[in-house]
């Protein structure tokens, strides 16, 4: 039906055309259907699918066969597909079925609308809950996942005694997060990691960190009385109580005894009475001299015979296990010949015969045998073998022996020069043409090259059966050192402990294989700065490492910035000064120490502060007294106007991690010290061990650490924590003046007008002997100091009379604030009117004097006096709105009326006096104030 009237199709047709008369082009032929092709083309468009591909067309499904474009053939020919069968496969696919005409909601279907809107929002919920479902799942899954795998690690490492924490990335010192112990395996590359605690009483369950801990603190114990302690010594032995027998933990305990080998000691003599101990700071000159004085090439010269002789004991004890693992025969009682023979028969002969360059004598590879008694360090028992054999030397080597004695007597290991010309002239006409055939036996060649530093051009040997290991290889090089140049050396045989550094480090630690190893290697050539930075990177002896650098520092050796403050991009490691060296440029590396005891003890402080203080004391061995001026600076312009005495600054740099750990771990008593109910002060643990951090009296503590400490809190927004360091320090008038802020600002935020909390002076003083409690409302803290200092006199008297009267005032309008918040309206208003700084009655004498005297007081009440009277003004209002609706009698009527005026006159009374505060009460308070009171008619 069309208007009414039966549909004329042929004038619809028409219509439609005209539909398009605007956009039809004339010139243009037009296509024209009837309606009953529009009707059958639109039945089979229902009954088909057609899918346009971008350079072709091919329809699929029951319209007909497929028609694939020439290129679409050719594409799949190249691929290897036959076009045929690919046309029968996409001819037998039938989407028709597969969709749905979608039918159109009708404007005016209300029930269809709803329907679909029902099906929206079940299907939007059911995908919704679906996906949340797999978040919970994966976010449930790695939390378990993650739990156990904690679970096993840490189980794992309270066996091994290991404790560490990664750092953010390699030598990197920011953005260190708390974490509990990772594990890693032995030689991993891992991140750096830094020694952290995972609570009070956490070194319980890290055996390996308690044992050093407790070193530390026997140490600073030591320090504090004027005592030495080895601290070496007693951290090695520290590091043994809880080495497991695991290779890569038995390696870092040998660290130890390779460092007081390099320093002097003997690990044969520890318990040696007659020993001279390390005293601390031992070598710091020493090590940081680069001039070349005699006296640091003589250090050097130290280091480098101490790790030779490690070496040589390693060496030794390697070879006497050798021989009983594989249980050769010494026969009668074992001898050090007997050992080195089995030794040489187990490596150098095979079903019974030598190696064809060896040269036998008695069936024994002579210069093997001596060879193998200097590379276990037994020159004495080699000394004696060589005279054994004196008759087979004179025919083969007749000056060998005297080459040997000479080299043996002298203190730094050179022949004299007539003697190594005629070494140097032997070398050259009978060892070194013929070393590149098998007629030089390779030992012998070894030996020479040792003893009279022959052909320094090549520093290694050619034959491998001679150098076997990396040790060996190192053990070379630091034969053939020598720190004390002569003018007649020649360029190529000044070669140093640093150009051994120089030579071991080009090979990288890529070529080591195992981490472990290129440490080890690092330390063997003095390069203590950067065997730490590479320990610190393996994470289960990140703790080990700490304590390297410690003790490290504690004898002088190990480089450190002129200024802790600079943090060096981060870095641990720094590049210092290069000195050039026939054999290259040289590096001098620096360790940034303090950066690493800061990161340490900021993540210890809050769960173990005493722990923490400890390890702050170590920087105390860098640091130097501050003076009275550099104190002033520091307190008033901060670190930067410091002298420039790295002392000073490294003691400043201590006291600001002390200062740091006060006020993260709250344990003010424990550190600070107390003040107890009596007055008296009890004395914290960083005063008793003030001196190892140059602080010499009360005094000097009280202005370093303790009012600097509260200082710091109070900037922090931690005002409770001020107060009572402010209290701690003696300064009660700061303690006064920081209530009065506390209070006037609790004010400002109208925190009162809630519920408060059911906190008590009562309870804050149960079980305690602190007079200020740690928590609570300003209210309550404001009262129990005032009493406090009330009841101690002497206190008092450092108390400014304004304060005290400003910090009672605020007291009571906050006690006002209060009622008004509980509803006690009663019990409201005497707090307010009892302050005496608001009219009490319509007095304009009265009013004008509380006006002025309104001036003279403290800004921390005239600011919150807006809101003040604004309430007391809405008290007043709703008291008057309460008693107008009240019915009551005849009798009552008077009483109620009198009142009503007495509100009335107050209200007149705090508007006036508001109204007089000329720019210090805003506009709209005495807005709100004059409504009130034009309403209460």
């Amino acid at each position: 039906m069309l208007e009414g009237q039966p549909a004329n199709f042929s004038l619809l047709l028409e219509q439609s055309r005209q539909l398009t008369n605007h956009i039809v082009q004339p010139d243009v032929p037009q296509l024209e259907r009837g309606l009953d092709q529009i009707d059958a083309e639109s039945k089979r468009l229902f009954k088909r699918t057609t899918r346009v591909a971008e350079s072709g067309t091919a329809s699929v499904g029951t319209g007909g066969p497929t028609n694939m474009d020439a290129r679409t053939i050719y594409m799949f020919a190249n691929r290897g597909y036959e076009p045929e069968k690919v046309r029968e496969t996409l001819d037998q696919i039938d989407l028709a079925q597969s969709l749905e005409p979608l039918n159109g909601v009708r404007d005016t279907d209300i029930e269809g609308f709803l329907r679909n809107e029902y099906e929206n929002i079940v299907t939007g919920a059911i995908l919704k809950t679906k996906r949340e479902t797999a978040k919970r799942y994966q976010a449930s899954f790695d939390r378990l996942l993650y739990q156990d795998w904690e679970r096993c690690r840490k189980k794992l490492f309270q066996e091994l005694g290991q404790h560490h924490t990664p750092w953010s990335g390699p030598d990197q010192i920011q953005g260190l997060k708390m974490s509990q112990a990772r594990s890693a395996p032995s030689g991993s590359q891992a991140r750096s990691a830094v020694l952290t605690g995972e609570g009070k009483g956490s070194t319980a369950t890290h055996p390996r960190l308690a044992a050093y801990a407790r070193v530390v603190r026997e140490i600073n114990d030591k320090r504090r009385t004027g005592q030495e302690l080895e601290s070496l010594i007693a951290l090695w032995e520290a590091a043994a109580s809880v080495t497991v027998n695991e290779p890569s933990q038995r390696m870092v305990l040998k660290y130890w005894s390779l460092l007081f080998r390099m320093l002097g000691g003997d690990p044969k003599r520890i318990r040696d009475p007659s020993r001279q101990p390390l005293r601390a700071r031992q070598y710091a000159k020493l090590y940081a001299d680069n001039s070349g004085k005699p006296d640091a090439a003589e250090f050097r010269q130290q280091m480098a015979y101490g790790a030779r002789a490690w070496l040589e004991d390693e060496y030794y004890s390697w070879l006497s296990g050798y021989v009983r693992n594989q249980r050769a025969i010494l026969g009668g009682t074992p001898t050090v010949h007997s050992e080195v023979r089995s030794a040489l028969e187990l490596r150098l002969s095979r079903n019974g015969r030598w190696m064809n360059s060896l040269q036998i004598v008695d069936g024994q590879p002579f210069w093997a045998h001596v060879f193998t008694l200097m590379r276990c360090g037994l020159l004495k028992q080699a000394t004696e073998y060589i005279e054994q054999h004196s008759t087979f030397l004179q025919s083969s080597s007749p000056d060998f022996a005297v080459y040997f004695r000479a080299w043996m007597q002298d203190p730094s290991r050179r022949l004299p020069t007539d003697l190594r010309s005629r070494l140097i002239k032997e070398w050259n006409s009978k060892i070194r043409d013929r070393n590149t055939g098998n007629e030089v036996d390779p030992f012998k060649v070894a030996l020479y090259k040792i003893i009279g530093r022959c052909d320094m051009t090549n520093k290694g040997l050619k034959d491998r059966s001679v150098i076997t290991s990396t040790e060996d290889y190192v053990w070379l090089q630091l034969m053939l050192t020598q720190e004390h140049v002569l003018e007649t050396d020649a360029t190529q045989e000044q070669y140093t402990l640093r150009d051994v550094a120089l030579q071991l480090q080009r090979y990288g630690a890529a070529h080591f294989n195992n981490p472990m190893v290129w440490i080890q290697v690092l330390m063997l050539s003095g390069e203590f700065e950067l065997a730490v930075s590479e320990l610190l990177k393996q994470e289960a002896f990140s703790v080990d490492a700490i304590h390297f650098a410690m003790a490290m520092v504690n004898y002088g050796v190990l480089r450190v910035p002129d200024s802790p403050y600079d943090t060096h991009e981060a870095k641990l490691l720094i590049n210092g000064d290069q000195i050039t060296r026939p054999s290259g440029v040289y590096q001098l590396r620096i360790f940034n120490f303090a950066q690493l005891i800061s990161a340490c003890v900021l993540q210890m402080a809050k769960e173990d502060p005493s722990g923490a203080l400890q390890y702050v004391l170590f920087l105390g061995l860098l640091g130097a007294p501050l003076s009275q001026q550099d104190a002033t600076r520091a307190v008033s312009r901060g670190t930067d106007t410091i002298s420039q005495s790295g002392g000073r600054r490294y003691t400043n740099f201590a006291h600001m991690l002390i200062r740091e750990i006060i006020v993260r771990s709250g344990e003010f008593e424990a550190l600070v010290g107390e003040v107890r109910p009596n007055g008296t002060r009890v004395p914290g643990e960083v005063e008793r061990y003030q001196t190892l951090v140059h602080i010499y009296s009360t005094e000097d503590f009280k202005q370093f650490i303790t009012i600097q400490a509260a200082e710091k809190a109070e900037h922090q927004g931690h005002f409770q924590d001020a107060i009572r360091l402010h209290n701690l320090a003696g300064e009660h008038g700061r303690v006064i003046e920081l209530l009065n802020r506390q209070l006037s600002d609790r004010l400002l935020e109208q925190r009162y007008r809630e519920q408060p909390r059911s906190m008590t002076q009562k309870a804050f003083a149960t079980h305690r002997t602190d007079v200020f409690p740690r928590e609570g409302e300003p209210v309550e803290l404001a009262q129990q100091v005032l009493s406090f200092y009330q009841n101690h006199p002497q206190m008092l008297a450092k108390i400014d009379v304004e304060s005290k009267q400003t910090c009672e005032v605020l007291l009571s309008l906050t006690r006002f604030m209060m009622a008004c918040a509980r509803g006690a309206t009663q019990d409201a208003l005497p707090h307010l009117l009892g302050t005496g700084i608001v009219p009490t009655r319509m007095d304009m004498a009265e009013i004008q004097q509380r006006a002025n005297d309104f001036k003279l007081l403290s800004d921390s009440v005239t600011k919150v006096m807006p809101d003040i009277l604004v309430t007391a003004s809405t008290m007043v209002f709703e008291m008057y709105q309460t008693l107008t609706k009240q019915r009551v009698n005849a009798m009552e009527a008077s009483t109620r009326d009198r009142q009503l005026l007495e509100l009335k006159d107050l209200a007149k009374a705090l508007t006036l006096f508001a109204g007089s505060l000329q720019y210090r009460i805003p506009g709209d308070t005495l807005t709100v104030m004059n409504r009130m009171l034009v309403l209460m008619g």
